[in-house]
């Protein structure tokens, strides 16, 4: 399978696929990048939650992002 099928083939799949369970599957693919690359750099919780944070904005999908900014610790209570 040549890499211009494999390409045809997810086209396919992502125009079957329901919006919202792509943006849903966006997210967590994303989310599951950003731990996965906190937990091996050893990010501070203030650069976890930098971090999904910024991931809202370039992966923005219909589910609420579940760390508000209001929900950040503040410097003073690290």
């Amino acid at each position: 399978m040549s890499k211009n099928d494999r390409v045809l083939a997810l086209n396919r799949f992502a125009s079957i696929v329901p919006a919202t369970t792509r943006n849903i599957s966006k997210v967590l693919i994303g989310r599951l990048f950003i731990i996965s690359y906190a937990i091996s750099n050893a990010a501070t919780p203030r650069l976890l939650t930098i971090a999904f944070e910024s991931q809202a904005y370039f992966f923005p999908a219909s589910v609420p992002n579940p760390i508000a900014i209001d929900d950040a610790p503040s410097m003073t209570e690290m």
